[in-house]
């Protein structure tokens, strides 16, 4: 298990009480969408990236959602200490995604 593995099944055990293998899929194994927020916001708050919220969906397990938030794409710049709404939210992810385009 990697150390961002390790991270995650630890803030799912600590948020949701539950200890998941590293390819047991999330909503098949206990994880709820009532705990999803918390899980989402302590992992983002753990790693120090932002990453939505849906990434949970297109990676639906503990080793699918490192090896995604371990990609270069998905190691956007460090947590603003104040929330964002969305559409600022939009326009800094559209301006990130041109920058990268080059």
């Amino acid at each position: 298990m990697t150390e961002l593995e390790e991270l995650i099944a630890d803030v799912i055990s600590a948020v949701g009480g539950l200890r998941l293998p590293v390819d047991a899929v999330f909503f098949e194994s206990g994880v709820t969408s009532v705990m999803l927020p918390a899980v989402h916001e302590e992992i983002r708050r753990r790693t120090g990236r932002d990453f939505p919220i849906t990434a949970f969906f297109g990676h639906p397990t503990i080793r699918s959602l490192a090896a995604y938030l371990d990609r270069p794409l998905a190691a956007p710049e460090p947590l603003n200490d104040r929330p964002q709404g969305l559409a600022a939210a939009r326009r800094n992810l559209r301006a990130q995604l041109m920058q990268r385009k080059g």
